[in-house]
């Protein structure tokens, strides 16, 4: 008979919540449990931005496949609260918060890096981002896409 055998359902959840980040099996059920640190990048930024533009009043939705994007990673952004999805229809939506993280905004950033469990945030980084700064990683010009071409 193994220690975990003798674990009550609280004692289990207690050890795997200390073990999530680094990713360990479950003492009930022996499924791999990992948290995954998750960060806006320039590409995210990116996508955001032709969200926003392509948004009209009559339809706020927008096809993934009219924007640019860089792998499919963009997802990420609901958890950072920048965007809503109907994600079985492709369709993407950008919140209030989106936009005043775009527009940059006092107050509208995003943590630097979260940490995601069984897709929900489970912690975040205390250093705030601006689209401005997420946009700098991937090499893109705020001034520009906000501003200028958009290519």
């Amino acid at each position: 008979m193994s220690d975990n055998e003798n674990m009550t359902v609280a004692e289990a959840t207690a050890l795997l919540v200390r073990r999530v980040e680094s990713g360990s099996n479950c003492p009930c059920c022996g499924q791999f449990a990992k948290a995954y640190k998750r960060r806006i990048r320039g590409n995210h930024t990116r996508f955001l931005i032709d969200v926003a533009r392509l948004t009209t009043a009559e339809d706020p939705w927008v096809h993934y496949s009219k924007c640019f994007f860089a792998g499919r990673d963009y997802a990420y952004l609901r958890h950072f609260g920048l965007a809503e999805t109907r994600e079985r229809e492709g369709l993407w939506k950008i919140t209030p918060h989106g936009e005043r993280f775009l527009l940059g905004e006092e107050g509208a950033g995003v943590p630097e890096w979260i940490l995601v469990f069984n897709n929900a945030v489970v912690a975040r980084a205390e250093k705030i981002m601006s689209a401005r700064d997420c946009l700098a990683q991937g090499g893109f010009d705020y001034d520009d896409l906000m501003h200028g071409s958009g290519s």
